[in-house]
């Protein structure tokens, strides 16, 4: 895709990815239909995201006439998680129902990204200079492998994340609800970032949390169903993919 964002054609980038993963999860659930009801389990995940961006020579910008700059990226990052949950209901009375529910998550992750400017000149022999070897090529780069910038980092973040519910049931026809419940997404590394380490030490972002409330209603017509939904979140480090280019 065009990374300059203009009518230039100054350059493009290739982003290419690979991404394993492999979960479990176990649950325990209590019969239904009693005054109490509950449900427990452990969830576990790994991944490795394997990326590789390699930009597009980036063309008119050294004084060599014809010569171009390509960055490229490579970065791996792994990630192993685990989790354990459950909720709890209690009939309060015939028409109210209590919920109390919980989560907690445990995540590592770690990167190994390699960053390098790859500088292409053009065909000494276009140019009326004779060269043997690479330099005959229609590109020749100088600089090639990883060894400008690379970086290794790892990381783990935690979150306990509880919820509360209230159900209240006045007939079969009509029911009214609110909740309350925390929610938690890991940090993570930016993959396809291509940095100096003397401007950013790190390519992690932080762990995005929410707090999330919920009032709604359910009522069955005798020719349609309705639903009314009302509901806030406020969240704190919201993670959005953007796609700096140059």
């Amino acid at each position: 895709f065009d990374i300059d964002g203009s009518p230039a054609p100054l350059g493009t980038a290739n982003i290419f990815e690979t991404y394993e993963q492999q979960s479990t999860e176990f649950r325990v659930v209590s019969p239904q239909g009693g005054r109490v009801d509950w449900i427990f389990g452990l969830y576990s995940d790994s991944g490795d995201l394997k990326d590789a961006g390699i930009v597009g020579a980036v063309a008119n910008i050294l004084p060599i006439p014809g010569a171009r700059v390509s960055p490229n990226v490579l970065a791996q990052q792994s990630m192993d998680s685990s989790a354990v949950f459950g909720e709890i209901g209690i009939q309060m009375t015939e028409t109210l129902k209590a919920k109390v529910g919980f989560r907690h998550d445990e995540v590592e992750k770690s990167i190994d990204h390699k960053a390098s400017i790859f500088i292409i000149l053009p065909n000494p022999a276009l140019m009326g200079i004779p060269a043997p070897g690479p330099l005959a090529l229609p590109g020749a780069a100088i600089n090639p492998g990883f060894a400008p910038w690379a970086m290794k980092e790892s990381r783990k973040d935690t979150a306990s994340q509880p919820s509360l519910t209230l159900e209240w049931t006045p007939d079969d026809n009509r029911m009214y609800y609110f909740s309350w419940k925390e929610g938690f997404k890991s940090g993570g590394y930016d993959l396809d970032a291509f940095f100096y380490p003397t401007v950013k030490k790190t390519l992690g972002f932080n762990p995005e949390e929410v707090e999330a409330l919920e009032l709604g209603a359910r009522m069955d017509m005798e020719s349609a169903r309705v639903n009314v939904t009302a509901f806030s979140s406020d969240y704190k480090d919201l993670q959005v993919a953007v796609f700096n280019g140059v």
